[in-house]
């Protein structure tokens, strides 16, 4: 894309993914320590046990982190190589690709939680 072409549009796609990215960053540095309804990873699996809800506040933090720095590498890659000059289709892969980060973030999390802590 040529520079002059520049659309701040585009730009504001990336905003959403420096917001998650920040939060899992603190919450993986910072985790929250004591189970509540109100904050944090909190899913029945994570909230059964002290030990599964340390381990999952530090994991899923780590997947949101690490997950939304690839989806803004991507759509970089995305607005440098697209062929077309419309902003809605570069949102729409957006919007798709933060969806894709949401729900794999609860499966691996809970994968790991069910792997880990299940009761047998």
């Amino acid at each position: 894309m040529e520079a002059s072409n520049f659309q701040w549009e585009y730009l504001s796609m990336f905003l959403p993914y420096i917001i998650i990215a920040g939060t899992g960053y603190y919450f993986k540095i910072k985790p929250i320590k004591e189970i509540n309804n109100m904050m944090g990873y909190r899913t029945k699996r994570s909230m059964q046990s002290q030990a599964a809800w340390d381990f999952a506040q530090v994991y899923s933090s780590s997947l949101l982190f690490t997950w939304s720095l690839a989806g803004m590498v991507g759509l970089a890659l995305q607005l440098y190589t697209q062929k077309s000059n419309s902003p809605t289709s570069f949102a729409i892969t957006g919007v798709g690709v933060l969806l894709a980060i949401t729900a794999g973030v609860f499966y691996f999390t809970e994968k790991e939680l069910k792997e880990k802590f299940s009761e047998r």
